[in-house]
């Protein structure tokens, strides 16, 4: 079998603070394939994010990546040092910020953003990065690429200044792109145009793609699989079609349920009760129990392990090894 273009084994990652060490990311593995779109779903709070900086070595003080191996093209990158990132960090594994207007250096012009994100790895005159500039924004779908360059962020719609992230993120051709909520801010229309260019972009690259995201509509749209995230771990994994269809985590199920297309019209949308626990102090059995209607005493007491439901599909949830509970509501 081809070796995965990045593999997470066991992943910690931990923040010290005054009520004691937030176990942020605890324990999660995943692996992708080249030219496969990931994505990485679940409410805020749950470590996505903390992941994601964790994969480009960008998880700074008072966070630190306690355990685990990230391996990335053959390489171990756990243990890298800043010098050694620069050749990955942007050349080889490139970054969407979820807010784009802290992302952009608002004293400088879009066309010093774009240049730079060339001319950082390879050594072509301020000419060539501006051609591959102008080329990068019209791929993205921006009118008068010339007059963009000129412009600053502030001069930018959002919907702009993200397809310019965008741009800033393909340039030096990544083998690997993480999107950390790149369509959040934008509007329906503008969404759609920019996760199809973004798709084109990633067909003729043959780039992987980590999605990042809360909103299950996108990820119907775009990813191969998904893998879901809450409190820290990674609770379900599987084939986008699979878990839409047939979610084996009562926590997926309640996403799914959640989604504004699930409500019948003129009804209440959907809502998962209560909060995500604090990293500080995660429950000492399930940590979806306390939100979960199919909790009984053992989710309570004994942490679930993932266990696979099928090829491909696993969920962290008792519920795997007794089905017949499912249907038998709350203990």
């Amino acid at each position: 079998m081809t070796s995965p273009l990045l593999e997470v084994r066991d992943l910690r990652v931990e923040f010290d603070t005054a009520a004691g060490p937030a176990r942020a990311v605890d324990g999660v593995s995943f692996a992708i394939a080249a030219g496969e779109t990931v994505a990485l779903v679940g409410e805020s709070g749950c470590g996505k994010s903390v992941t994601a900086a964790a994969l480009l070595g960008l998880v700074d003080p008072p966070g630190t990546v306690r355990a685990g191996r990230i391996t990335f093209e053959g390489r171990d990158c756990t243990t890298l040092d800043e010098r050694a990132w620069t050749p990955i960090r942007g050349r080889r594994i490139g970054l969407v910020f979820q807010e784009p207007s802290s992302a952009l250096t608002p004293v400088r012009s879009v066309g010093a953003h774009l240049v730079e994100a060339v001319r950082a790895h390879e050594r072509v005159s301020v000419a060539e990065a501006e051609r591959r500039a102008l080329d990068a924004l019209a791929m993205m779908g921006i009118d008068e690429p010339a007059m963009r360059l000129r412009q600053y962020p502030h001069e930018l719609s959002g919907g702009l200044r993200q397809r310019v992230l965008l741009a800033m993120a393909l340039l030096p051709g990544p083998a690997l792109l993480v999107a950390d909520e790149p369509t959040t801010a934008l509007d329906v229309t503008v969404q759609a145009d920019v996760l199809d260019r973004l798709r084109e972009a990633q067909a003729g690259r043959g780039m992987a793609l980590l999605l990042i995201t809360h909103d299950l509509g996108v990820v119907a749209t775009i990813a191969r699989r998904v893998l879901v995230m809450y409190a820290g771990q990674l609770v379900e994994a599987a084939p986008v079609e699979r878990l839409f269809a047939e979610p084996a985590h009562p926590y997926t199920a309640g996403l799914l349920a959640a989604r504004p297309s699930a409500a019948p019209a003129g009804e209440r949308l959907a809502a998962i009760p209560g909060t995500v626990p604090p990293a500080t102090a995660w429950p000492t059995g399930c940590r979806f129990a306390a939100r979960c209607p199919l909790a009984w005493e053992r989710c309570r007491q004994e942490a679930p392990a993932l266990l696979e439901v099928a090829p491909g599909h696993a969920a962290r949830c008792h519920l795997v090894s007794e089905p017949a509970r499912r249907g038998g509501g709350p203990a």
